[in-house]
Formats: structure tokens, C-alpha cells, sequence
């Protein structure tokens, strides 16, 4: 996703949708953001998936000891 929009920005600022006036802080803003929201959503489906699996390893062991 990051790489994504970057490459989105990027051809942004080539085709005109974004204002060639535009400085080069904002440009370098507008990708940080995109990328500091990238890693807030990859975070969040990592630590969503971490308990998951966390769960579903609880419960594995409580079938194993079912069975003992």
C-alpha cells in the first residue's frame, strides 16, 4: 500500500492533478502522511491478526488436553 501511493502521488503531480506550485514540502508531506497511514492500517491488522492467532493456538491446546 505504501508503494502504492507513492507511485500514485508521484504520477499525480505528473499528469496535473496535483498543482505543479505545489512545493516540495507538501509534496514530501503528502507522502509521508500516506505512508505513516499505511503503517497504521498494516498495524492494526497485525496486532488484530496476532490475537487471532493467539486465540486459535489457545484453543488447539484445549483440544489436546481433551484428549490426554
Amino acid at each position: 500500500m505504501g508503494s502504492g501511493c507513492v507511485i500514485y502521488t508521484l504520477v499525480a503531480c505528473t499528469v496535473g492533478w496535483i498543482s505543479p506550485e505545489t512545493g516540495v514540502w507538501q509534496k514530501i508531506g503528502m507522502i509521508a502522511a500516506q505512508l505513516a497511514a499505511a503503517f497504521l492500517i498494516w498495524f492494526f491488522f497485525l496486532l488484530h491478526y496476532r490475537r487471532e492467532a493467539k486465540e486459535m493456538n489457545e484453543r488447539i491446546q484445549e483440544m489436546k488436553k481433551g484428549k490426554d
